[in-house]
């Protein structure tokens, strides 16, 4: 929006809104509880977005965000969470509960986005990556899918030896010592019971030299037991939601990831900005950053895949430097102006044999902040 509103006149429906970005569109906020309300925050705030764009008009409509409930038909539906790809992933496993209620969910939740995503009611698709492209065309037939590329700040996700010095040296970090750093708010999804479980492994394979880092937001107690069953307690801190996140990559040596299921993965392209190689599952945008085990390996989502897979790193230094070096070199090309083409494009694709000339005014609706 900052680079576009030069073109474009936005009008934003969301709960926040940037600073810096109040000054160049109009802006209608929307309350809504906060994320401790899950769906019921969902609901909550398309009810307030449902109210705020009758009246308004707008050659587009661009939502961000987990099915976009309104009255009007949605130009541009950018997905950041496929609720589709993600009960695909589980194969009929529920993650908690009780069977019969999670199946009742899952229905409930597939239908609201069947419902949400078909072509009388969204014209284009935006991905973040090529494999989230080809999973919106998988799910929801019938729907043009377009990508547009998240930009990563490779000026701030940069290695920064510095950095990394300071930040190892006040957690007491040994030089003989590495670092498998994990990000995520949703533990359980990204893997962080694998993480723990292929830290205790590769201890059980010689490499016990190796901490556990662990940023992002999940129930503590419950990992901290994780951790304390697996023998590595000592070994894996928690850090929480950092502001500083970018002196976390730079201190450590991987990233470690083992995710159910993802659109883009911004934490994995930060990482590698920070030339960490990438230990992940093969999900979308994660797939193209590795590519043919060339910015990190692959692993399988389980403790003695991601086990190997950490003890290689762990006695084998000039590798990962060589995949680090590899991811650095591929996040250079996820610019803003890059972002900026593509949705510009976009958006003229889709106006293509509606009115001409004057400045476009885009409605823009995001239920919630982008998540890494």
């Amino acid at each position: 929006m900052r680079r576009l509103s030069e073109h474009v006149d936005f009008v934003v429906i969301s709960t926040h809104l940037d600073e810096e970005l109040k000054p160049l569109v109009r802006w209608r906020r929307v309350p809504a509880p906060g994320k401790m309300w899950g769906r019921l925050t969902w609901a909550a705030f398309f009810l307030g977005a449902w109210v705020r764009t009758r009246g308004i008009r707008a050659d587009l409509v661009h939502t961000s965000g987990a099915a976009p409930l309104l009255y009007r038909p949605v130009d541009l539906a950018f997905v950041s969470f496929c609720h589709s790809l993600y009960h695909a992933s589980l194969d009929g496993r529920p993650r908690r509960g009780l069977l019969g209620l999670w199946r009742l969910a899952r229905r409930a939740t597939l239908g609201l986005e069947r419902l949400c995503y078909r072509p009388s009611r969204v014209r284009m698709f935006a991905a973040e990556s090529a494999g989230g492209k080809q999973t919106l065309e998988h799910h929801f037939p019938g729907i043009e899918a377009t990508i547009v590329p998240t930009a990563i700040d490779t000026t701030r996700f940069r290695p920064d030896e510095d950095a990394r010095e300071e930040l190892r040296h006040s957690e007491g970090v040994g030089p003989d010592e590495q670092i498998a750093l994990f990000v995520g708010r949703d533990w359980e999804l990204k893997g962080l019971p694998e993480a723990i479980q292929g830290l205790a492994q590769a201890s059980r394979l010689g490499q016990n030299a190796m901490r556990l880092w662990v940023l992002g937001t999940g129930n503590l107690h419950k990992y901290e037991a994780v951790a304390a069953s697996a023998g590595v307690a000592e070994r894996v801190h928690f850090f929480g939601i950092r502001r500083d996140i970018e002196r976390f990559y730079q201190a450590s040596d991987l990233l470690v990831l083992p995710t159910l299921c993802e659109m883009f993965c911004r934490a994995a392209h930060e990482a590698a900005a920070c030339g960490l190689p990438i230990v992940a599952t093969r999900a979308n945008g994660i797939a193209e950053l590795i590519g043919d085990d060339e910015a990190g390996l692959p692993v399988e989502r389980d403790a003695v895949s991601v086990g190997r897979a950490l003890a290689r790193l762990a006695s084998d230094r000039a590798l990962g430097s060589r995949l680090g070096e590899e991811g650095r070199r591929r996040s250079l090309v996820y610019t803003e102006d890059r972002t900026v083409e593509a949705l510009l494009d976009a958006y003229e694709r889709l106006l293509a044999g509606g009115a001409s000339g004057g400045r476009r005014k885009p409605v823009a609706i995001a239920d919630h902040p982008p998540e890494r």
